[in-house]
């Protein structure tokens, strides 16, 4: 379901902080002293500003979103080549704030903007990976940050990841499913409140999240400060109906500025948060936890911040390491049996769903589609006829 509560867009947005501030005294908000478990901030350093001799360049595409066409740049990677289909990348989205749009991140074609600097010398260095990044609008279109996970996982993902060699192999939902963990998104402010509705929205079809400097406003404007164990739990329940368990399945790397107006919006749901231990393991150990909170001190609301976060959250993308899978284990409990052909079967008729670990383990053949084929196999593997699953 996706949400249209028709929010105000960056005036409500900085309103209501600032109204937010207004109470900090009162309602005792303070920067808690850093733990073991906290991502600790690490300045940016200034021979990231510089000009890489390795840079990548910026490619302006369009869409069609009802009667709006809606522009985004993407990303390359320097030594990106279009006829080397063995070379698959990862794709991270990064939205914009309020009254800002798709060229403020990067710039378009031939510009050399901050963060495309500090990408480019992130890759020439070996930080990360070379990565393909996408830099959208939620303006026009559903002209909301509740409605543009709809137009993300309908529109914007099935055309840039089937454009250019990424992990999708096809524009189809179960192909989409398949290829979550090499995807992430996030976003500044309003980008970020963005962030948190495409968590609830598109959470079977990205695995990674970066909300900087923004609460979730699922429950409301601000809902993080004025309901965090509401918004908490929220937030958390989503991941439960859709069968995604803590460390492995979904990731939500937060960060924001100690002087930052949201900070007393995110610092209480975020609180809220690490008491969910079961579905938000709070740790900076990205293979053993899903969630931190990095805080910058003396942070504030700009860009000159936000492109720091960036900077220290890209290299723990599509790095920890899941659990090893088994083929035709539907229930996780270590073995194949007539209980798994009974979930398969279940599934198949529409009545009780797969999800999750649960649906990538019913994918037998492993050609991004459980169908019946899977369920014949499965039952082959029973009856033993067949010794092992395809690979």
């Amino acid at each position: 379901m996706f949400w249209k509560k028709g929010f105000k867009k960056s005036l409500c947005f900085v309103l209501s902080s600032i109204m937010t501030l207004s109470v900090v005294s009162t309602a005792n908000i303070s920067v808690s002293a850093a733990d073991a478990s906290d991502k600790v901030f690490k300045p940016l350093p200034y021979e990231y500003k510089m000009t890489s001799s390795k840079q990548g360049t910026i490619e302006r595409l369009s869409y069609n979103f009802g009667n709006d066409t809606k522009y985004f740049n993407v990303y390359l990677p320097n030594g990106y080549n279009q006829s080397d289909t063995s070379k698959k990348y990862n794709v991270v989205y990064l939205m914009h704030g309020g009254g800002e749009d798709e060229n403020l991140l990067f710039g378009g074609p031939g510009q050399n903007k901050e963060l495309k600097v500090i990408i480019d010398n992130m890759i020439a260095k070996g930080d990360i990976e070379p990565v393909i990044v996408v830099t959208p609008s939620f303006y026009k279109g559903n002209n909301d940050v509740a409605g543009f996970p709809q137009e993300l996982s309908t529109t914007l993902i099935p055309l840039v990841e089937t454009k250019y060699n990424t992990y999708l192999k096809s524009k189809s939902t179960a192909d989409m499913k398949s290829s979550r963990d090499h995807r992430a998104f996030g976003g500044f402010s309003m980008g970020s409140v963005c962030t948190w509705y495409t968590y609830i929205n598109c959470l079977d079809y990205i695995k990674y999240f970066m909300p900087y400097s923004g609460d979730c406003w699922a429950l409301g404007s601000t809902a993080g400060s004025s309901k965090p164990t509401e918004t908490a739990q929220y937030l958390a329940d989503v991941a439960k109906k859709a069968g995604y368990k803590a460390p492995h399945d979904f990731k939500l790397f937060c960060a924001t500025g100690s002087d930052d107006i949201a900070y007393p919006n995110m610092k209480p749901q975020i609180d809220a948060m690490k008491k969910l231990t079961d579905t938000f393991v709070y740790s900076s150990d990205i293979k053993n936890g899903n969630f931190y909170f990095m805080v910058a001190n003396g942070g504030t609301h700009a860009w000159t911040w936000i492109n720091q976060y960036i900077y220290n959250v890209l290299p723990d993308l599509f790095k920890d390491i899941a659990p090893v899978q088994t083929l035709g284990d539907l229930n996780n409990d270590g073995s194949v049996d007539s209980t798994d052909y009974a979930l398969l079967k279940m599934h198949m008729l529409n009545i009780t769903p797969l999800t999750g670990d649960a649906l990538k383990n019913a994918d037998v053949d492993r050609n991004g589609q459980v169908d019946s084929i899977d369920f014949a196999l499965l039952k082959k593997y029973l009856l033993g006829s067949i010794s092992a699953f395809p690979v």
